[in-house]
């Protein structure tokens, strides 16, 4: 098997609601990593009147970094991002493998 008990896998948040207890189900214990929602900005300098039409969710390089540990042995990915549609930016998948060469040879992406 590909993860055993006391196995780490990382999980971008928000995320599908299955992936928690696929994870575990295979004794694994997920970790999760929050991307970050930034509202589009409208122009409009007062921010307490204004309504959030629309953003983007980013991935922040620190909050991987201090997710990854010796015991990650996957990262599940998927880009565009399910539930909310992001596609991870060249730059982001940079992080992600930077993230996943530091965990070591036995982590993989899903």
């Amino acid at each position: 098997t590909l993860i055993k008990p006391g196995d780490e896998v990382i999980l971008f948040e928000p995320f599908f609601d299955l992936y928690v207890n696929q994870v575990k189900l295979a004794g694994g214990t997920p970790v999760y990593v929050p991307l970050t929602f930034v509202p589009y900005n409208d122009g409009e300098d007062d921010s307490s009147n204004s309504v959030i039409s629309g953003g983007e969710w980013i991935l922040e390089p620190e909050k991987l970094q201090k997710a990854i540990s010796s015991k990650t042995r996957a990262v599940v990915l998927n880009s565009p991002h399910n539930p909310t549609g992001t596609v991870f930016t060249r730059t982001e998948m940079g992080y992600i493998a930077d993230a996943v060469e530091s965990a070591g040879p036995n982590c993989v992406v899903l």
